[in-house]
């Protein structure tokens, strides 16, 4: 996966999940709003790291993600 489109992808992701859980809001009770919020972010801190540690790379290469480690190949 090219590292701009995991970028893309992982910024659309959280802000599309957390508008959500604002529209839900209103309907919702609020601790149940409270724990949607909780576990979205929950969920995108660990890949949100990964782009901060990258912020310095450069944007055109390649990142594989397992689930013992990330790699970042520039060709």
């Amino acid at each position: 996966m090219g590292y701009t489109i995991f970028r893309r992808v992982l910024l659309h992701t959280t802000w599309i999940g957390l508008c959500f859980t604002a529209v839900l809001f209103m309907w919702l009770p609020v601790s149940f709003s409270a724990s949607l919020v909780v576990w979205h972010l929950w969920l995108c801190i660990p890949r949100l790291m990964i782009l901060v540690r990258l912020t310095r790379q450069r944007k055109d290469g390649m990142l594989k993600l397992s689930k013992e480690d990330v790699s970042y190949y520039i060709s």
